[in-house]
């Protein structure tokens, strides 16, 4: 069974210099194992350009996906959450349902 990758973002509810920030304001972008370890990070002017920059629309991060799972992984796009915490307990929920 592969690995999955539970990719989110965190809102800032705030907006940096860049131009093209969306609306939600900036984000913080996760990568987060079954095991809620973080092995990712990157902060964006928001969701799809979390989106890009975690690897979900473009190749981003793939290095190192592969690296930490070599035998393969599944990326997982949970969209975006006020907290950390939030987005913990949406994945334990998920896996709770999936019975992993």
């Amino acid at each position: 069974m592969m690995t999955k990758i539970y990719i989110f973002a965190i809102y800032t509810h705030q907006k940096s210099y860049i131009q093209d920030a969306e609306d939600c304001g900036d984000t913080i972008g996760v990568a987060m194992d079954e095991n809620l370890n973080v092995i990712a990070n990157h902060f964006s002017s928001g969701i799809c350009w979390t989106m890009h920059d975690m690897g979900i629309t473009s190749g981003w991060k793939r290095d190192i996906y592969k690296n930490n799972y070599p035998d393969g992984y599944e990326l997982v796009w949970m969209g975006g959450f006020e907290s950390g915490e939030d987005a913990e307990n949406e994945i334990k929920k998920l896996k709770q349902e999936a019975g992993r």
